[in-house]
Order: C-alpha cells, then structure tokens, then sequence
C-alpha cells in the first residue's frame, strides 16, 4: 500500500481557491482504479492549511494517478500555496516527496 499526503498552506485571500480545487480533485481520485481512499481535512489550528491524503493499493496505481491529467489540479493547488507545500509518499520504511512527482511525470523543477 502507498500512502500519498499532502499539506498546503495558502495566504488568506488564495484559501477559497485552494479549496475548490483540492475539493475538485477528491471525486475523480476515489474513482481510479487502486484508489482506497482519498481525504481532504482542513487543519483546525491553521484555517489556512489543508491536508490531502490518498491510499493506493499499488505503486502502479499511484503512479498512474500521478501522470494523469487530473492530476494537474493537484500541481494547481501546489501553485496557489503560500509556502512549498510537504509531500510525502510512504511505502512500509521508505517516504519520498515531491522528486517523485518530478520523476513519475517526467519534469525538473
């Protein structure tokens, strides 16, 4: 199993948006072949702050999430935070973060 998360914190007048696009992604995500969970929670101590967490039930799965088109909301909601947004993909001992975006959809930031 691949537990995906990821915390994004927006300025005030951006959260709105933030919002909706995270919101946006939750249905098409559930619906993917692999997919057993996908959450959004907004943090209560930082309304500005929101956690997305997704459960895969392969690296395959996850990874065809990652290059799907859908996916360039996620790559959205990272543009609109206000501080670079923690990613981590955990499998049993090993957590990566956003180089594996980078290295699943082909791109160098």
């Amino acid at each position: 199993m691949i537990n995906a998360s990821i915390k994004f914190t927006a300025a005030q007048e951006k959260v709105s948006k933030l919002r909706d696009v995270l919101t946006m992604v939750l249905g098409p995500t559930q619906a993917m072949s692999g997919c057993i969970s996908c959450r959004l929670y907004q943090e209560e101590s930082d309304p500005n702050s929101w956690l997305l967490l997704e459960e895969w039930d392969s690296e395959e799965a996850m990874e065809r999430h990652v290059k799907s088109s859908s996916y360039r909301n996620i790559l959205e909601a990272m543009e609109l935070a206000s501080e670079v947004p923690e990613v981590k993909f955990t499998t049993g001992s090993k957590t990566e973060g956003f180089e594996l975006i980078e290295s699943i959809r082909g791109e160098s930031k």
